[in-house]
């Protein structure tokens, strides 16, 4: 019973014409674990490059726009797509806090970006009561 349980499995997985073959399981286990390798190997390959990519674009947000760096370093960390993190990191050194906050953010600005809010003195309660 426990025979045919593998027979079948072997057959319906990796489609072993006859299960009992030695060469013919080998082949079959070879070329299916070693297609999933592959694409193991570039999953990681393509997550390490994100990863690193992510990384870069992170530093360079801290060196040329630390007023920043807090709103937009959570959307960076964020992001998987490598193209765009790619783009933002060229375009870091080129773009005012505000246009890159804009870029990253997808937003009009933040109140970091634009420098510290004015300070307006409430009016003297004296001069409005003559």
């Amino acid at each position: 019973m426990e025979t045919k349980l593998v027979d079948d499995f072997l057959r319906r997985e990796l489609r072993v014409g006859d299960p009992r073959s030695a060469t013919e399981v080998a082949a079959a286990l070879r070329a299916r674990y070693d297609s999933e390798r592959a694409k193991g190997l570039t999953e990681g390959l393509q997550k390490g490059r994100t990863a690193e990519a992510r990384g870069v674009c992170v530093n360079l947000t801290r060196a040329l726009h630390l007023t920043v760096a807090r709103r937009v370093g959570p959307v960076i960390e964020a992001c998987s797509d490598l193209k765009r993190l790619r783009r933002w990191a060229l375009e870091a050194h080129r773009l005012s806090d505000v246009e890159f906050t804009q870029r990253v953010t997808g937003s009009t600005g933040s109140r970091a970006a634009r420098g510290p809010a004015p300070r307006t003195r409430p009016k003297d309660r004296r001069s409005d009561a003559r």
